[in-house]
């Protein structure tokens, strides 16, 4: 299996739920563009299934709380979703500062001419 790196952490709301389902499940986009859906008791059997191998972890710490891993998951998602944000912020400025340049452009052209025009009005008369 390759490596897959997290793109999205959501936690969505469980729309068609059953009587006994969960109100939510962890969505999970990949940066591959793959969509996961897992409900909390998943991740806590994973992360005990991983408590279990740590073996198989290629490297770094897990945490014995599955609910810290799932906040830790949350607070990545709320940090990525700030990002976008910041981002959306950013790319309507520099398209407000594109349209402001076009606008002095357009301006300037019109003033360069008339002032031509004023020139040569004032040479021929």
């Amino acid at each position: 299996m390759g490596l897959i790196f997290l793109s999205k952490f959501l936690k969505v709301p469980n729309k068609n739920k059953h009587i006994n389902a969960e109100e939510f499940y962890y969505y999970i986009k990949s940066t591959s563009g793959d969509d996961y859906l897992f409900t909390s008791s998943a991740l806590s059997e994973a992360n005990n299934r991983a408590m279990r191998n740590k073996e198989d972890i290629p490297a770094g710490e897990l945490s014995r709380n599955p609910a810290k891993i799932i906040e830790a998951l949350e607070a990545s998602s709320k940090e990525n979703s700030e990002l976008y944000l910041e981002l959306n912020a950013v790319n309507q400025e520099n398209y407000n500062l594109f349209k402001r340049v076009r606008t002095y452009k357009i301006v300037s052209l019109l003033l360069s001419a008339a002032l031509v025009f004023e020139c040569i009005r004032l040479i021929w008369s």
